[in-house]
């Protein structure tokens, strides 16, 4: 009877590394399909690698800029506008503000760079959509409101 369990058992132990060599290829990466996360292409390389398919970008901010001027269906005053908060929101003494703390810090900085380029109405397009995206209240909007009217009023043409 062991004879006979024993048998059994190599025969099943056979069969089972018979259909793991099946898959063997599927295991070493070969024969395999691959779809990009982001974009959901398919994806060229063998290895899955996703890292291949993305460029290095070595001056980010750079990157970012060039990014925002490529944008065809935003006006210029937008474009711009959008490369000044960039630039102001990535810089580290703004890294443990609260969004209102940055808002009126953008105002203090930047006001009268805002007036001068006409791009006050760009800014308060901006602040209703943070608002509207709930990063401010209402107190603050009304706070940043009232600091934007004073700081404007200065620089007035």
């Amino acid at each position: 009877m062991e004879e006979k369990s024993s048998k059994e058992l190599n025969q099943k132990i056979s069969e089972y590394n018979k259909e793991e060599n099946k898959f063997d290829k599927l295991k070493k990466g070969k024969n395999r399909i691959y779809f990009n996360s982001v974009t959901g292409e398919l994806m060229d390389s063998d290895d899955g690698n996703e890292a291949d398919m993305y460029e290095i970008v070595p001056d980010m901010d750079q990157y970012s800029q060039d990014n925002i001027t490529q944008y065809t269906d935003i006006c210029e005053n937008d474009k711009h506008f959008f490369k000044l908060w960039n630039s102001f929101i990535k810089s580290k003494e703004n890294k443990f503000l609260k969004f209102e703390e940055k808002m009126i810090n953008f105002l203090n900085i930047n006001s009268k760079y805002l007036c001068e380029n006409d791009l006050k109405k760009n800014f308060v397009q901006h602040l209703v959509a943070v608002h509207d995206n709930r990063q401010i209240d209402d107190s603050s909007l009304l706070y940043i409101i009232d600091t934007m009217h004073r700081l404007f009023k200065q620089y007035k043409k």
